[in-house]
């Protein structure tokens, strides 16, 4: 015989309940319909699933081999109709999520409640820095993307999902490494490393004008144009760096991270091309998604 789902969702309640007036009221039924379908579960079987008595019920060896894959069975019914119902209001598919170098970290509560929720939905994520971000965004490359420390312009759409608190970066052999705060103003004689040429100009001003703000013009260079070019900057040339906490690696290049006595932000922005009618389903439900987390996590 077939056994279907719901006979299969009435033994497991039993069997983690092992308490008919229990596992009745959790799953929102009288007890006497309870009793009558696991009698007539264990007749279409052939099998005694559990030993009654007046005062307790336990499971038989049967029935304890049939839990888990019961269990097994009812999460996949689950994740099949989930599935369904995703795609048939178009929350599923791919969805291409462009990621800024500077928020590598720090997202997965979001991209955790993404799966969870729609589990239907396939992201594929593209990392790069904010100008190309941006660029790809407008050339239709791009579904949404997360961009670090960036002017957004004003034919794009985009929400602020976090400010970052701005710290600095230096190598763990810099003369500065044993500090836990630093004044920007103690920097002057020091050279930051900005981002690749063109990559991502506002990220660059924002260093130069939080310097200029303290008193002072910096020493600049930018990094070369290859993969983790900044943070190879600050720890192989002595360079230092302002930056986010999740925009590091914990133990990338051991690097140290001290704390700013002037405290300022680098928003982190979800970013997205205006849409014209009807919002994607897929789309909207990113959004949705994010504000969620925001909350939940305490984020802005």
């Amino acid at each position: 015989m077939d056994a279907d789902l719901r006979l299969l969702r009435y033994f497991v309640a039993l069997a983690e309940e092992l308490h008919f007036t229990r596992a009745a009221a959790r799953l929102h039924i009288a007890q006497q319909p309870l009793s009558a379908a696991i009698r007539r579960f264990e007749a279409d079987l052939g099998v005694e699933l559990f030993r009654r008595t007046t005062r307790h019920v336990e499971l038989t060896d049967a029935g304890r081999a049939l839990l888990e894959p019961a269990r097994a069975a009812l999460h996949a019914a689950g994740d099949a109709l989930a599935a369904a119902r995703a795609t048939g209001s178009g929350i599923a598919g791919d969805l291409i999520f462009g990621l800024s170098s500077g928020a590598r970290y720090g997202l997965e509560p979001l991209f955790a409640a993404l799966a969870a929720r729609h589990p239907a939905l396939h992201l594929h994520t593209r990392q790069d820095s904010a100008a190309p971000l941006l660029a790809d965004l407008r050339q239709g490359r791009l579904d949404i993307a997360m961009t670090f420390g960036a002017q957004i312009p004003a034919d794009l759409e985009h929400e602020r999902l976090k400010d970052e608190p701005v710290i600095l970066a230096v190598a763990a052999t810099h003369p500065l490494a044993d500090r836990q705060t630093i004044a920007l103003g103690e920097l002057r004689d020091e050279t930051f490393a900005l981002d690749v040429p063109g990559a991502n100009p506002d990220y660059d001003d924002a260093v130069v004008d939080a310097c200029r703000r303290s008193g002072f013009e910096p020493h600049t260079r930018a990094s070369s144009v290859f993969h983790d070019a900044w943070e190879g900057a600050v720890h192989t040339e002595r360079f230092v760096g302002l930056t986010v906490r999740t925009a590091l690696h914990a133990a990338h290049r051991d690097l140290r991270l001290l704390s700013l006595r002037e405290p300022f932000t680098f928003p982190l922005d979800l970013v997205w091309r205006h849409q014209t009618g009807t919002r994607r389903p897929s789309l909207g439900a990113v959004l949705t998604t994010a504000r969620h987390v925001r909350r939940e996590q305490g984020w802005r």
